[in-house]
């Protein structure tokens, strides 16, 4: 027999999720059918299955496989009450951008036996809520029931098409018991044709306004967070950052790394207060949630600001705005292509040509030189023995993993000095 529940697992092999994460309940006998059915029938193709003691663990370890391996996973919980107990791993993945899928049951829709999987038990009744899709939806790029079996992949592929278009993050699907035990037709997709949203880069003329006055700045800043969730990112800033002596980067996110903390223009990691925010006199926010903030650190009033990011608006967040002459809704990596390649030729390159290079070279060099002196000062022990969470973090720089953002986190990713890309992935939303 084959049930829409088999369908939905197939749906989520093709689409690439190799590993499901779960924690199961009375809403789940015909997902329980199709696993055994799938590991029977597909051992070497099926998704594996990974039983979690708590929601919450199942919806963290997703989160951090879905960024380390840069694929979708996911994870299928008990209707209201385990979607309830997701808790703020959901949080942490919606911040962190992290892509996952979520699927939960809803408590059976019939109570007379009029269809299959129809109330069998007492708390069929104390689970079924007005919308469950609602509990999760804020947190989600996409939240939708599944109303039928017979498209059931092609809700499951719309979901992913959500989680793994920028900005990534949670989606949630929801069925009743009846619709994943429900008989259908086997099917298949073309998944060549379910790929995500792909962004595309600056206008032409956005591009050389940019580079022209990034080549003529006297103290120019890069803020960044995400932009290093592509791992082309890290060499792309260097040549930016060799095409523009003057040019410094702060991350600002501290989850992946955007700049290598050797090149000199290395800023290190602030969450939204710097001195050389106050100090540039252009700024290019690019792929970053919180540049700054402004209550206590904000750019001069004549400073340009140029704002590229995937989700310029942050359409999840009620309340957000960068004051910027210009902005953009753009993929990073290709933003800073089309910047250097300005930068190599036209006006912005005579610009760079005319300045005093290599005096501008050394005085970056030195002043990353203090950076890392700091730096190293804040890890050193005090006379008596006691040490700091500086010191803790240069000893055991190998293993860190910042977990949350305590007053020094920013502190403690700075004596990682992070020269590869993958070598931190700190939560998303620090809880």
């Amino acid at each position: 027999m084959y049930t829409a529940s088999f369908a939905f697992f197939e749906a989520i092999r093709e689409a690439g999720i190799t590993h499901c994460f779960v924690n199961l309940g009375s809403d789940h006998p015909s997902m329980i059918e199709a696993m055994v059915k799938g590991q029977r029938e597909a051992a070497d193709r099926f998704p594996r299955i990974i039983t979690c003691p708590s929601e919450m663990v199942a919806m963290s370890m997703a989160d951090g496989f879905a960024r380390r391996s840069g694929r979708p996973q996911c994870v299928i919980v008990h209707v209201d009450v385990g979607t309830q107990a997701l808790g703020p791993a959901v949080h942490n993945a919606s911040v962190g951008r992290a892509p996952i899928l979520v699927f939960a049951g809803i408590s059976p829709v019939t109570l007379e036996g009029e269809m299959r999987g129809s109330r069998s038990e007492f708390i069929h009744w104390m689970q079924d809520i007005p919308d469950q899709k609602a509990i999760l939806g804020q947190y989600c790029r996409y939240a939708a029931e599944i109303k039928t079996g017979v498209n059931i992949k092609q809700m499951v592929n719309r979901a992913l098409q959500f989680a793994t278009s920028q900005p990534q993050g949670p989606v949630y699907l929801c069925g009743a018991r009846e619709v994943m035990e429900a008989e259908i037709e086997p099917y298949s997709l073309d998944q060549a044709l379910w790929g995500p949203v792909r962004l595309g880069g600056l206008p032409a003329d956005a591009a050389s306004t940019v580079a022209r006055a990034l080549a003529r700045a006297d103290r120019p800043l890069l803020v960044t967070g995400y932009s290093g969730r592509n791992h082309a990112i890290p060499r792309a800033l260097t040549e930016l950052a060799d095409a523009v002596a003057t040019l410094r980067v702060l991350d600002t996110g501290g989850c992946d790394m955007c700049l290598s903390a050797e090149h000199p223009a290395w800023l290190g990691t602030k969450y939204g207060v710097d001195d050389s925010i106050a100090e540039a006199d252009v700024i290019v926010v690019l792929d970053c949630d919180v540049p700054w903030i402004p209550t206590r650190c904000k750019p001069r009033p004549d400073a340009r600001v140029f704002h590229i990011d995937v989700d310029p608006l942050k359409q999840l967040m009620p309340l957000f705005y960068v004051q910027s002459e210009s902005r953009f809704r753009a993929d990073a990596l290709a933003s800073v292509e089309q910047i250097l390649a300005e930068l190599r030729a036209g006006d912005a390159a005579e610009t760079l040509r005319a300045r005093d290079r290599a005096g501008e070279e050394k005085a970056r060099r030195q002043a990353h030189a203090s950076k890392l002196a700091s730096i190293g000062r804040a890890a050193e022990p005090l006379p008596d023995g006691r040490f700091g969470s500086g010191h803790l973090s240069r000893v055991l720089r190998a293993a860190l993993y910042p977990r949350q953002h305590p007053a020094d986190a920013a502190g403690l990713l700075d004596q990682l000095r992070r020269r590869w890309a993958r070598l931190v992935r700190r939560r998303g939303a620090g809880h």
